[in-house]
């Protein structure tokens, strides 16, 4: 059996806790939070793409 030598943990913790606010919160501040995270933590922000994401509002 092969296995593989590495893998990439992805967290989406912030972008999917961030949808549960009543308030909306600007990308920005999202951004900036993720970067206070990343001097706190160390951890590294490859994918800022999952910072956001598309819903259909309730209208």
């Amino acid at each position: 059996m092969h296995f593989p030598t590495g893998v990439e943990i992805i967290e989406v913790g912030p972008r999917d806790g961030l949808q549960n606010e009543k308030k909306f919160v600007a990308t920005e501040k999202v951004v900036e939070m993720l970067h206070a995270m990343k001097i706190e933590t160390g951890i590294t922000l490859n994918k800022l793409s999952e910072i956001g994401g598309f819903a259909k509002g309730l209208v």
